[in-house]
């Protein structure tokens, strides 16, 4: 179903705005129609040449302004509108290839549509062209890391069997708690080259390869210890699978299980479309109504420093997991309180923003925390429980965390008008 601009609301509704689902081929939408983001006012497609943008109605203010920060964080609000932007995208990959919008993408006219289109027209073409019969699958890989280094200390025991019966009761004793002291190390490097192997053989069945955040996972026996997204031709998705459950087969006594989910939209394969001239009318969750990234913050999570500082945190409470149980109560838990505590110094300050003095010492806390984490990273190098190479990039990323919060601190007046 097409649309004109009349039918769609477009210029003259005071607050209703043009929902961008994605981009697409013609006639990418079924006879029979699909509803949009409230389940009620259907989608309708808009050709711009050979493309069509396939749109919805939203409310503006439903995801601009100050009352759309509340509705971002209410997952009964965000949730069901969310799961139906992707429902739609889905739909429309049945019929052609696509370029999905970000959730929450909406235009004041369709002028600011049409420049869009205009300025990005060879971009999503080229995308469209790759994109077609291409589909993203995502495979996640958990590990029981319990079993995996009892597997792993079977192995090396049965190997050193003859050795260790030929000690003395004191160095047989002495020798095994070396044995078991380094099965953390010698798990690691199993599971570096296993993970290595069955990318490798992923990679064969797919066109595009990307790697993504590795999240903590909800069961305490299971860590999530890869996170990727492939870009697979239609014509290969029966040898793809088959590699998954090929690397399930030889690895899964191990502990080690990979889970496979898709086909998805290739959001990950995607690169947003700069804005430039002639975008003025785009907006999304994180711009105004004049389309620009708003100079107030609306979270504490929307600072840079935050989420850097979040993200290393979370990096090091992987890494400490592979600490040894000695230093349980001390390093280990001291490295993870103080990473930790740069965020919860950021988040109480942000929220007393209205009294400078305290919103410049909860900087200060939070830059003094950041400052231990990297003492304690050094205790972590010199007992060789982390390579160099790590303690050298995430002493980096507090550097830059130190350099952020002296910015905020010089620039406090800004953080701390009244609301």
């Amino acid at each position: 179903m097409s649309t004109d601009r009349k039918a769609i609301g477009a210029p003259g509704g005071t607050a209703e705005g043009i929902y961008l689902f994605c981009f697409a081929r013609p006639h990418c939408l079924p006879d029979s129609g699909i509803a949009g983001l409230d389940d009620q006012q259907a989608v309708s497609q808009w050709v711009f040449k050979d493309i069509v943008a396939v749109l919805g109605l939203s409310s503006i203010d439903d995801f601009c302004g100050p009352e759309a920060e509340d509705r971002m964080t209410d997952l009964a609000w965000i949730g069901p509108r969310a799961c139906r932007h992707e429902e739609v995208v889905e739909e429309v990959m049945r019929r052609s290839p696509a370029f999905p919008a970000r959730f929450g993408t909406i235009f004041s006219s369709f002028d600011a549509l049409e420049k869009l289109l205009d300025g990005h027209y060879d971009e999503i073409c080229r995308f469209l062209d790759t994109a077609a019969r291409k589909e993203e699958w995502a495979v996640k890989g958990l590990l029981n890391r319990a079993q995996a280094k009892k597997k792993i200390l079977t192995l090396i025991f049965s190997r050193e069997e003859e050795r260790l019966a030929s000690l003395s009761p004191g160095k047989r004793y002495l020798s095994e708690k070396r044995i078991r002291s380094s099965a953390d190390k010698e798990l690691n490097n199993w599971l570096k080259g296993v993970i290595k192997g069955i990318g490798e053989d992923l990679c064969r069945h797919s066109a595009a390869f990307c790697e993504r955040k590795v999240l903590s996972h909800d069961s305490e026996a299971m860590d999530m210890v890869l996170n990727w997204a492939f870009w697979v031709a239609r014509e290969d998705a029966d040898a793809f699978r088959a590699g998954v459950d090929r690397a399930n087969e030889q690895n899964g006594r191990q502990g080690l299980l990979l889970q496979l989910s898709g086909p998805w939209p290739p959001y990950s394969f995607l690169r947003p479309l700069t804005r430039g001239r002639g975008d003025e009318g785009m907006r999304d969750e994180k711009t105004n109504k004049e389309g620009k990234v708003p100079k107030r913050i609306m979270s504490v999570r929307d600072l840079n420093v935050y989420r850097l500082a979040f993200d290393t945190a979370m990096e090091i409470f992987e890494l400490s997991k592979a600490f040894p149980p000695d230093e349980k109560y001390s390093l280990t838990d001291q490295i993870r309180r103080a990473s930790r505590s740069v965020c919860t110094n950021l988040s109480e300050g942000w929220r007393k923003r209205r009294y400078k003095a305290v919103f410049i010492n909860k900087l200060t806390d939070a830059g003094q925390e950041a400052a231990e984490t990297q003492t304690w990273l050094e205790f972590a190098l010199a007992c060789k429980y982390i390579d160099q190479e790590i303690f050298d990039q995430l002493y980096e990323k507090y550097e830059h965390i130190f350099a952020q919060l002296s910015t905020m601190e010089r620039k406090v007046d800004s953080f701390c008008k009244a609301n």
